[in-house]
């Protein structure tokens, strides 16, 4: 039988700083592929099964609510630090919003235990540890090297054959799973491959022309011909009246996280990838609030003692 060929959105995101998780700890990088990404996976689920966007009152909290999802993804395939997942053009908008908003999740997970540590320097998180014996449950506290997970990736559109019964191999006996080929898939990983450091998310014109205007004015920068960079963080923003200070409050919480995980690991081999977060951070804000919140972002950049590191490079487009 042929396999049926399609068009659909491609998009490929690889774990930063895998080797190094792997040969400090293999716990984290099982934490971060497995606890972690499970852990947002269900719960995305789970709120569009309880609270489906159709069960809110007004259109803004309907779309509020679908933003958050992941019913754009028909499909996630993990494998290793690697996922490809699988959009239809159809819901071109909808998927940038609902990736950009899985990748910010991710970093949320853990940014709030490093955010209200008071220590400028802070590698390791507080952990509980649950075991059940005779006596009941048991909690351990520990701490852990567990830090958010950042992702790099890109993302294109095209012809693809996913084959939903692709031969493989479980306990020596034959078990079906699924695999993909196609120029898009191609495409995409070549788009992660670029050599730009930092949790960046690329995609080209095939995938950018599926977008209606408002997304790509809202989400995408042109860096050079058939190359634009999603700026994900602005999935942090809420549309909705007072959004200065929306800006304002959200930003600061998003770039004080940032520069605190940069300080604690900017001697490793993955710290150059917090630093570039923070640039990230700075131009997805100068794109949502406007060319006008340059000076609110260099008054908090100098409040984090920054000043000395460049300012006015990091804050320009």
């Amino acid at each position: 039988m042929k396999n049926k060929i399609e068009e659909k959105i491609v998009a490929f995101i690889d774990l930063l700083g895998f080797k190094y998780y792997t040969d400090f700890n293999i716990s984290t990088a099982y934490n971060l592929l497995v606890s972690d990404i499970s852990s947002i996976i269900k719960e995305k689920i789970s709120d569009n099964e309880l609270h489906p966007p159709s069960s809110y009152t007004t259109e803004n909290e309907r779309k509020l609510a679908e933003k958050k999802l992941i019913t754009s993804f028909e499909y996630f395939l993990p494998l290793s630090d690697s996922i490809f997942i699988i959009s239809s053009d159809k819901k071109a908008d909808i998927f940038i919003e609902q990736l950009s908003s899985f990748l910010l999740s991710l970093f949320y997970l853990n940014m709030k235990a490093y955010n209200e540590n008071k220590n400028e320097n802070v590698t390791e998180m507080g952990v509980k540890h649950f075991s059940l014996n005779k006596e009941g449950i048991k909690i351990k506290n520990v701490k852990e090297f567990w830090p958010p997970a950042f992702f790099r990736g890109g993302i294109s559109f095209g012809k693809i054959i996913l084959e939903e019964n692709f031969v493989c191999i479980k306990n020596s006996k034959k078990h079906n799973t699924v695999n993909l080929v196609g120029s898009a898939v191609v495409s995409a990983v070549e788009l992660e491959k670029i050599g730009e450091k930092g949790p960046r998310i690329f995609c080209d014109k095939n995938f950018y022309d599926k977008l209606s205007t408002e997304k790509q004015n809202k989400y995408c920068v042109k860096i050079r011909e058939n190359l634009y960079e999603i700026l994900w963080p602005i999935a942090i923003f809420i549309e909705e009246e007072g959004m200065q200070n929306e800006c304002n409050s959200k930003f600061y919480e998003l770039l004080e996280t940032s520069y605190k995980l940069w300080k604690s690991f900017n001697r490793k081999s993955f710290g150059i990838h917090y630093w570039e977060f923070i640039k990230l951070v700075v131009k997805s804000v100068l794109k949502y609030c406007g060319s006008s919140s340059g000076k609110k972002i260099k008054e908090h950049l100098k409040d984090l003692g920054m000043e000395r590191y460049k300012i006015n490079d990091i804050v320009k487009k």
